[in-house]
């Protein structure tokens, strides 16, 4: 019997809002980790996008949105060699645990998957 991949609507794609708390003065080390953990997760598939949200107005408080095509590859990345030393390098940059809320399906999500789409193909699947 053929395996085959679980239907969208048991596997459903997500979209994550992390919050995390930068030491002062440790801003810089933070964006240059964060970045680079980024860049590993494009290389995993389903990964869709992340976009950073910088702290305004003196807080220290940095939003990071990823988006994942189905909830199997998010969580493949959460169980990710890359991910674990990130979260353990993040740990000495960071006040607290991250604050994690899945906003798929909510208002957030809508205006952040357009600051996320090209524009491209934003046009491409509005207009057709």
């Amino acid at each position: 019997m053929e395996h085959e991949p679980p239907a969208a609507a048991d596997d459903p794609a997500v979209t994550l809002s992390i919050v995390r708390r930068v030491r002062p003065g440790r801003e810089r080390e933070y964006e240059q980790l964060l970045q680079a953990t980024l860049a590993a997760a494009e290389a995993f598939p389903g990964f869709l996008g992340a976009r950073l949200f910088r702290p305004a107005g003196g807080d220290r408080q940095y939003r990071t949105v990823l988006r994942f095509d189905r909830e199997s590859s998010l969580r493949a990345w959460e169980e990710s060699e890359p991910r674990q030393r990130w979260l353990d390098a993040a740990a000495g940059l960071t006040e607290a645990d991250a604050r994690v809320a899945n906003i798929t399906g909510t208002a957030q999500e809508r205006p952040l998957a357009m600051a996320l789409t090209p524009l491209e193909d934003f046009v491409r699947t509005s207009v057709s």
